[in-house]
């Protein structure tokens, strides 16, 4: 196993993530999103972002979380218009590339007043 690979990263420890005013339960639901090819799936009527976490890298998990993240955010403030997939997915990999690489950032966005 090569080293940043995370066999039983606790997604639930990620919960709750707050969405506009949901607050987004994030569950380990590998079994069903293994079976469906998944890593991860917004349930927005559920409130609930499942993860895959099993054999994956925590990086991963993470920037897929981010995703799913963006998933919501489009569920709850762009009703009509839905980004595709390819749109998601190259925002959620750029904005976790902003986020990891810029820790001034990420540190002046949780503490602005």
């Amino acid at each position: 196993l090569h080293q940043g690979f995370v066999l039983t990263m606790d997604v639930t420890k990620l919960s709750p993530i707050k969405v506009g005013g949901f607050a987004f339960k994030v569950i380990d639901d590998s079994e069903v999103l293994n079976a469906a090819g998944l890593v991860g799936q917004t349930r927005t009527m559920d409130v609930v972002i499942a993860l895959r976490a099993g054999n994956v890298p925590d990086s991963y998990v993470t920037q897929s979380a981010l995703h799913e993240v963006l998933h919501a955010i489009a569920d709850i403030y762009m009703e009509t218009e839905q980004p595709n997939e390819s749109t998601i997915a190259s925002m959620s990999q750029g904005l976790f590339q902003v986020l990891r690489d810029n820790p001034k950032l990420v540190k002046a966005i949780t503490e602005a007043k």
